[in-house]
């Protein structure tokens, strides 16, 4: 660079681009698992980074480490291609000036701080906009005690009539008899005496993950998801049965405000 063979400086352009993008598909796996573990609610979700990077992968498979890396590689590619280019433009100046080749350490220093004029302009508005996004997370206590008889068979016909209008009222029937029997029948053993579950949905059981997923939607639908006022600043949300995480515009004042409205 800065050697007067590229006065527009394209061969510059083209390797800070190059540059730029490598550095991101370098780093975005370990800048996701630094996010992931920064952001979550005291340790409910990852013990370590390790365990952190094998839940990632095992529950959303090795593309999960790249999520969300296209809207950065949109400002990483020309950001860096510019840092390049301010670079080349700069040293080609000074050496234009001062009427030589050889420049000192002082002549590359300038030339990086030119360098850092052109990369903002490119860098200032993301910036800005990661200043305003909050990462959170949430995690429901107790899940599966908390979730009465009533409850989900109630969330698991909403369900049914909603997702599957295709099927018959009495095929639905015969389904909620179904779940019905199976949480009437949830019983265990101590110490050679039998116990009934009072309330909750049992664990263990082939039927609880899903039972809880449907309520738990439905929960959230009702009292969160169909609210425009508590939505209108929530640009994701992904939930894994008890636990989540989101991705909110707004201050961290807002945030808390918002984490108050939804507490129920």
């Amino acid at each position: 660079m800065g050697d007067g063979q590229d006065p527009a400086g394209v061969r510059a352009f083209v390797a800070g681009g190059v540059s730029g993008t490598a550095f991101l598909v370098a780093g975005q796996p370990f800048d996701t698992i630094k996010v992931r573990m920064q952001h979550q609610a005291r340790g409910t979700l990852y013990k370590s980074s390790a365990d952190c990077l094998y839940k990632t992968v095992t529950r959303e498979g090795a593309r999960a480490l790249f999520k969300g890396m296209s809207t950065p590689l949109i400002a990483c590619i020309p950001s860096y291609a510019l840092w390049f280019l301010g670079h080349d433009h700069a040293i080609t100046l000074q050496q234009r000036l001062l009427g030589r080749q050889e420049m000192s350490l002082w002549n590359h220093g300038v030339a990086g701080l030119t360098a850092g004029v052109y990369m903002v302009t490119i860098l200032g508005p993301g910036e800005r906009v990661k200043c305003l996004l909050q990462c959170f997370t949430f995690d429901f206590k107790a899940l599966y005690d908390s979730l009465n008889k009533e409850l989900v068979i109630a969330a698991v016909r909403e369900a049914a009539s909603e997702c599957r209008s295709d099927w018959f009222p009495a095929f639905i029937d015969w389904l909620i008899d179904l779940v019905n029997l199976s949480l009437e029948s949830s019983v265990g053993t101590f110490q050679d005496c039998w116990y009934k579950q009072k309330g909750g949905i049992p664990t263990g059981g082939s039927l609880c993950v899903q039972l809880a997923n449907i309520t738990v939607y439905s929960i959230m639908q009702k009292a969160v998801y169909s609210d425009p006022d508590l939505m209108k600043n929530v640009l994701t949300a992904k939930r894994y049965i008890d636990d989540g995480a989101g991705l909110m515009m707004g201050t961290p004042e807002d945030f808390a405000l918002w984490l108050e409205k939804i507490a129920f």
